[in-house]
């Protein structure tokens, strides 16, 4: 594993640096290609077959998938990179969501634990790239900790009167209910 720079493993109160141009995520970096292989166990990577050609993309990303949590409420950020034949990864698009508010964000609608939905991501941010040919995308979808979300318990309920539970997420893969991306081709 590449460590960052400003990164002190034997000082955890030590933040890495903030990043306000993108996302950031447990003060870890979603532009920083280690950020997507290096999960934990707290998510799931994809990847695309090498491209044959290079891919011109214009446009906002959009992600549809069945999951099923075990608690009321989670958060999920889904990124998007180009991983190059030299190695090399470029962040391209992110998407970042407190699962209750997956229908409108002005009405909560809390999962029934154990109960399939389906979730439909279009919020992610416009990209305008041309993708090399060899290149991958890959897609990484994993539980957030955002500092833009805010602390949750993920109970439904407040997380100054609640004691936190640990969210487990199912991504369903059936034949009839598997994950897709569509991308903007231009």
């Amino acid at each position: 594993m590449v460590r960052r720079p400003d990164e002190h493993p034997d000082v955890p109160a030590v933040p890495r640096t903030f990043n306000s141009l993108f996302l950031t995520s447990s003060g870890h970096d979603p532009t920083n290609g280690i950020f997507t292989i290096d999960l934990g166990g707290e998510g799931v990577v994809y990847h695309t077959d090498p491209l044959t050609e290079r891919l011109p993309l214009v446009g906002r990303p959009r992600l549809r998938m069945r999951m099923t949590l075990d608690v009321p409420d989670a958060d999920l950020m889904v990124l998007l990179h180009e991983a190059r034949p030299d190695g090399t990864v470029v962040f391209l698009s992110s998407e970042l969501l407190r699962l209750r508010f997956r229908a409108l964000p002005e009405q909560p609608c809390f999962a029934s634990p154990g109960e399939a939905f389906d979730l439909d991501l279009t919020g992610f941010r416009f990209v305008t790239r041309t993708l090399a040919e060899g290149s991958r995308l890959r897609l990484t979808v994993r539980n957030a900790s955002s500092l833009l979300l805010g602390k949750n318990p993920h109970t439904g309920k407040p997380a100054d009167i609640e004691e936190a539970r640990v969210a487990h997420y199912r991504i369903h893969h059936d034949a009839d209910q598997a994950p897709y991306l569509e991308i903007p081709i231009a």
